[in-house]
């Protein structure tokens, strides 16, 4: 009896005659009852039709449920997610365009304002699935202020998904700071990308993040590809550099930034590296101490005072008697700037 009177509804009989075992598997997969196709029909033939291509019926099916009391509306709105889900999921661009550009939901459901506006929604779903076509189109389409920036980029660099970070980098604007989630990222390759369109915001916790955990190349990477040759990438890391590298033994980074540091307080870095027993650091900075980036200390008191605990550390340190030796006595030696 419930069989006769769904076979009455036109929408219904259309598809029996033409999908009758696709009907059967997909009532089974989505887990609908032919009980609920009955009460909601046009509900649930509307993604049919749309994945079928017959847009002029998903057209007359969304019309007629836009014209329905508002509780419709609300199992519209469901559906019609849920279909474009699948719809990314296939990677069909074109119907993720006739979608957007057809079909607009009326707003906001059931008076309540908790949900996101439906361009918003549907940019949300195809960078959850990371299909950079979908995302190219919306960015294109849309005014920036519509779009959840930050949040989608955060997701593609947690997901290391590179052509979409790429995408959303180049169409994003500037005003749009990194969130803090981007620290969490570990791919070079993304880090690069990046820094090469937004480097004024590497500060504080993205520098230490990259001091702490990323490789020596990309550090490289980021002096090679400054804007400007004369500005230290790591101008704004206010904490100090060489302790954190001695600490954790980094010792290529080390040379890397004494290389590149245009002052360097050797005596500093020997009382550090004497503290954490770097041997292999300290025979470096001894060796270095004497480049043309020492730093020049305007107050001769200061450089005294420096040097003398430079030389109480290296006489306290007795695993090398002779190397300290040698080294108290040659910086004894060294005229003060």
């Amino acid at each position: 009896m419930l069989f006769l009177k769904i076979f009455r509804i036109k929408i219904i009989q259309r598809l029996i005659f033409n999908k009758i075992k696709e009907i059967h598997k997909s009532l089974e997969t989505e887990g609908i009852s032919w009980k609920n196709l009955y009460r909601h029909p046009r509900i649930l033939v509307w993604p049919s039709a749309i994945f079928d291509g017959n847009y002029e019926l998903a057209e007359f099916i969304y019309n007629y449920l836009n014209s329905r009391p508002i509780n419709f509306s609300v199992h519209l709105r469901d559906r019609y997610f849920a279909t474009f889900e699948e719809v990314v999921k296939q990677k069909r661009i074109d119907l993720i365009k006739i979608m957007d550009r057809d079909y607009k939901l009326s707003a906001p459901w059931y008076g309540i304002e908790k949900y996101a506006s439906q361009t918003s929604e549907l940019i949300r779903t195809v960078a959850k699935h990371g299909f950079v076509e979908g995302i190219d189109y919306f960015l294109t389409k849309y005014s920036y202020e519509d779009i959840p920036f930050n949040v989608l980029l955060q997701r593609a660099v947690a997901t290391k998904h590179r052509e979409m970070v790429r995408c959303l980098l180049d169409h994003g604007k500037p005003k749009h700071a990194y969130g803090r989630d981007i620290i969490r990222c570990n791919d070079i390759e993304i880090y690069k990308l990046l820094y090469l369109h937004r480097s004024r915001e590497f500060k504080a916790e993205i520098l230490h993040n990259i001091l702490t955990r990323i490789s020596l190349h990309f550090i490289e990477f980021m002096y090679e590809n400054r804007s400007d040759k004369s500005v230290d990438p790591f101008q704004f890391y206010r904490a100090n550099l060489f302790y954190i590298l001695i600490k954790q033994d980094s010792f290529d980074k080390l040379q890397f930034f004494i290389k590149v540091r245009e002052s360097v307080c050797y005596y500093t870095l020997i009382i550090t590296a004497v503290r954490f027993e770097r041997s292999e650091m300290l025979r470096f900075i001894i060796t270095s101490r004497n480049n043309e980036n020492r730093k020049r200390y305007r107050n001769i008191k200061t450089a005294e005072r420096l040097r003398n605990r430079a030389i109480s550390s290296l006489q306290q340190y007795g695993r090398c008697d002779t190397l300290v030796e040698e080294i108290t006595n040659d910086i004894l030696n060294v005229k003060l700037s």
